[in-house]
């Protein structure tokens, strides 16, 4: 199974191809025949002998798109589960089961107004061997707003159901509108590392908080002063030998002092000996005598090479430069992917004209190519004069005429600093 998508003038389909899986043709009368609200109206054609379903969705959005512009927030997450209750108690009603519905974010589509979703039924779908909604709830974790804890609880709570299970009306319903004890333990059983921690150190202050006794103060003398062992040898010294030092005599000092500097006029050794004491009753830095240093030149290792700094001062970058005569200004595309629309709270790019969508389009880079990709706006994005389907990511090239609406850019590549 493969899924293109074809844009006319007025409407935008996905086309899904090589969906030969057995049904019964009930099903399929069911779903052509009747105007169900949670599913995209579909067509079916014969095209080689082999059957399309040509899906309408003028103006809608994938969940995938949704996603790229912002993370998933508890509003997304709670209309995505009350669209599964609203879509499987609808196709009950006409014996239909939703396992035959695609559950991926590209066939999952949430409309203009954003406030209904609605899905792609393919006759005899669960036949094949496709992921079901485990796999979809797998990738909104990745796209999680994870500072919003009832996205967080409603996410993870439908999963470990998914874990165990495929879930049922009553999970969905339980999930949205469960008691608070549930909801608590889906919230803990999801908190990260950091979280766990501080409740670990939060519970364990509780507890000492709870038995006052758990830690004695008086056991403890925290006034006491706790002597190093040079501390308390010094102490015995002074102790021990204050008498000694009083009874040593000057002879004994003079004989010490000729020894070490020789025969000396009593004014000399005078003077030696305050210079002496001053020196030992300094206990700063060691003064070391000053030398004479001449500074020299470090080599230069590029003598005689030329250096060229003008290539690595300078660097590339894309520009959408407007031609257009409205009020637009040109697009530095200084981030990828880059979104552009009308919408200055999710658009890179902002325009003003009324023509453009909240977010049009968007501008990808990979391998040092740029691909344009239109977001199913309402009036299309043309690339050189064409209008490009959604979903389909085409090529650009410097020199390419990009039309968003009614708004016409050149693409260029300037070297800045």
């Amino acid at each position: 199974m493969k899924t293109e998508y074809l844009r006319t003038a007025k409407n935008s389909y996905m086309i899904v191809k090589d969906a030969d899986f057995e049904f019964e043709s009930y099903e399929l009368e069911m779903v052509l025949q009747n105007d169900l609200k949670n599913l995209v109206p579909m067509q079916v054609l014969v095209a080689d002998g082999k059957v399309e379903y040509w899906f309408d969705v003028t103006g809608m959005k994938t969940l995938e798109q949704e996603l790229s512009v912002a993370d998933a927030d508890r509003e997304m997450i709670k209309l995505l589960l009350e669209s599964i209750c609203s879509v499987k108690m609808e196709l009950e009603e006409y014996l239909l089961d939703d396992k035959d519905i695609p559950y991926t974010m590209g066939m999952i589509f949430r409309n203009r107004t954003g406030n209904r979703i609605q899905f792609c039924y393919i006759p005899g779908y669960h036949c094949g061997d496709y992921p079901g909604i485990r796999k979809l709830f797998e990738e909104l974790m990745q796209r999680l707003n994870h500072t919003d804890q009832e996205a967080v609880r409603m996410t993870y709570g439908i999963y470990e159901i998914c874990a165990l299970a495929e879930p049922v009306l009553e999970d969905y319903l339980e999930i949205l509108y469960g008691n608070a004890n549930q909801t608590d333990a889906v919230c803990n059983a999801n908190l990260d590392k950091n979280e766990r921690f501080m409740i670990s150190v939060d519970s364990q202050n509780n507890q000492r908080e709870n038995h006052p006794n758990a830690w004695k103060k008086g056991d403890i003398n925290w006034n006491r002063e706790y002597l190093t062992s040079e501390q308390i040898t010094d102490t015995k010294r002074k102790e021990a030998g204050t008498d000694k030092r009083k009874a040593e005599s000057k002879e004994t000092k003079e004989g010490r002092e000729k020894q070490e500097t020789g025969w000396r006029s009593p004014f000399l050794r005078r003077g030696k000996r305050k210079k002496h004491t001053l020196d030992m009753d300094y206990y700063g830095p060691e003064k070391e005598e000053a030398t004479a240093v001449v500074a020299e030149s470090m080599p230069d290792f590029n003598a005689g090479e030329t250096v060229c700094f003008s290539e690595s001062s300078f660097h590339s970058i894309w520009e959408l430069v407007y031609m257009g005569d409205g009020i637009e200004k040109n697009l530095v595309l200084d981030r990828f992917p880059y979104i552009i629309g009308k919408n200055s709270s999710l658009a890179d790019g902002i325009l003003l004209a009324q023509t453009v969508s909240r977010v049009h389009a968007r501008i990808l880079q990979e391998n040092d190519t740029l691909f344009l990709e239109d977001h199913n706006s309402t009036n299309g994005t043309y690339l050189n004069g064409h209008l490009i389907p959604m979903n389909t990511r085409m090529p650009l090239q410097e020199g390419d005429r990009l039309i968003f609406a009614t708004e016409e850019f050149v693409l260029k590549s300037k070297m800045v600093r």
